[in-house]
């Protein structure tokens, strides 16, 4: 532990949810859950900022007893559990039109994020293995078409693909010629690729978040583990990457603590909360 570090300098806390304080397959730790309860006696706040939906983020949110918004689609959005929505940013139109055309011609898994819905046209095994128990907010559609007057609502996209890593560097290569002007793509796991709006990351969206709360990116700590979070874990006072973090979330990090598994976080804000 580095003794220099002062909790007491920070005002809000922020992590990434799947792979940094929620393990695959298992509910969140008790100890990061009573970790996390103590930030408020510090004057401290905690929320989540996910790749995931209101509605698919919302029990977690509510299990940890989040009450301020969440930054949300890897910061497309900013919403309260209340439906609100205080940010949003939203992928021009041809671009929407050109992935729909690339992901069909290579008959991908392609799901589609308009703030608290998503589309998607068939379930397959892909989509059903992170959706299936996704009762709420997301929708069968068929074909694209059925959706027409949504395209101009697209925050983002994401492209599952669990048995062919190939396809998914074939995607890449794809989008580097075709889109890498318009919009930006990044893994958000191996087995996952998502197309995002021009220059928006997790730490645009927080900083969306932080904006009139008095609270400045140098006062928030950070936790992280794959692409997604590496731009957040750059731009924090404190970005912390977690042992099983991909090596680019390794690389923007001021440090690296325990592993998910280890519940590296709740035990590294313990040991600074007990050092003060």
């Amino acid at each position: 532990m580095n003794s220099h570090l002062d909790i007491n300098k920070f005002k809000l806390v922020i992590s990434d949810l799947d792979g940094t304080i929620l393990e695959s397959g298992q509910p969140i730790h008790p100890f990061t859950k009573e970790v996390l309860a103590k930030l408020p006696d510090l004057g401290i706040r905690f929320t989540l900022a996910s790749g995931r939906s209101l509605a698919s983020l919302r029990p977690f949110a509510e299990e940890l007893n989040i009450e301020m918004p969440l930054v949300l689609a890897n910061g497309c959005i900013v919403q309260s559990l209340d439906g609100v929505i205080h940010h949003r940013t939203t992928m021009p139109v041809e671009v929407t039109r050109k992935v729909i055309e690339i992901t069909d011609k290579e008959n991908s898994d392609l799901v589609i994020f308009s703030d608290d819905r998503l589309f998607y046209k068939k379930m397959t095994d892909n989509i059903f293995r992170i959706f299936g128990k996704l009762n709420n907010s997301i929708y069968e559609v068929g074909s694209w078409n059925a959706i027409e007057n949504q395209l101009e609502k697209v925050n983002k996209f994401m492209i599952i693909d669990w048995q062919s890593q190939e396809n998914l560097k074939k995607l890449e290569n794809i989008f580097e010629s075709e889109l890498s002007s318009q919009a930006d793509y990044l893994r958000t796991n191996i087995n996952h690729l998502e197309i995002m709006p021009k220059g928006v990351t997790k730490a645009t969206g927080l900083k969306q978040l932080v904006d009139g709360m008095g609270i400045r990116m140098d006062e928030i700590i950070a936790f992280g583990d794959f692409d997604n979070d590496a731009a957040m874990l750059a731009e924090v006072g404190l970005g912390v990457a977690v042992e099983n973090a991909c090596d680019l979330a390794k690389q923007n990090a001021d440090m690296i603590v325990g592993s998910c598994a280890e519940n590296g976080p709740a035990v590294f804000l313990n040991q600074l909360i007990n050092q003060q």
